[in-house]
């Protein structure tokens, strides 16, 4: 078996060039941005608390939009839990997300990697999960995300502590912190249900006023 390496230095070099240009990017041009972070064989980008998650939603033939699922890992754990009916993960990094789908192979998880999530209807949606997502994302996205999840009825968030950090090592935007999302959640609508506070994350579930 050959050992990938990760190259730590050509990685730092793509998020400088991604971080400043983020909010002028196309999706496609995100995407391609990806691609080439993919290439640099890093670390799988994917973080959540499955007991967490399980425990605090009732998922029985839920219909689930998660936006920035990496290789469906939540997913995989929830779906062979749960009685769920559908579960669509939102990934940019479409090497991560097929990856994921081909390993999962279960009918009742897709996934979309031709479009942001906000371009899409999701009026149909009972939860939306985002679970060290968010962090990914410009203030400017989040709000778009947050206008067309207007009509869901529920939203679980994970989030790191240290989001704020513009670290290269990292796929941050940086700047907000926790508290500046957690704000933008409640102002779009949601209501704290229970809220955790660990060393490094915060777990935020809500539900629409």
């Amino acid at each position: 078996m050959i050992e990938t390496v990760f190259d730590k230095a050509g990685f730092s070099s793509i998020v400088r060039e991604w971080r400043r240009r983020y909010d002028a990017m196309t999706f496609d041009e995100h995407q391609q941005i990806y691609s080439r972070l993919w290439a640099t064989n890093l670390p799988p980008q994917r973080h959540c608390a499955p007991d967490v998650f399980l425990d605090w939603l009732d998922l029985e033939d839920a219909v689930v939009a998660e936006v920035g699922g990496w290789d469906g890992w939540l997913a995989e754990e929830a779906l062979a839990d749960k009685p769920i009916a559908t579960w669509v993960n939102w990934e940019v990094c479409r090497e991560a997300a097929a990856e994921g789908a081909a390993r999962m192979g279960d009918w009742r998880y897709g996934i979309e990697t031709s479009s942001w999530i906000w371009e899409a209807d999701l009026s149909m949606f009972d939860v939306l999960v985002a679970s060290h997502s968010l962090e990914h994302m410009s203030k400017a996205h989040r709000a778009l995300l947050f206008e067309a999840a207007r009509e869901i009825p529920q939203i679980y968030v994970q989030l790191p502590e240290n989001m704020h950090e513009r670290s290269a090592a990292a796929t941050h935007v940086g700047g907000d912190t926790v508290g500046d999302v957690l704000r933008e959640i409640t102002q779009a609508g949601w209501e704290t249900v229970n809220l955790r506070r660990l060393d490094k994350e915060t777990i935020f579930l809500g539900k629409r006023k």
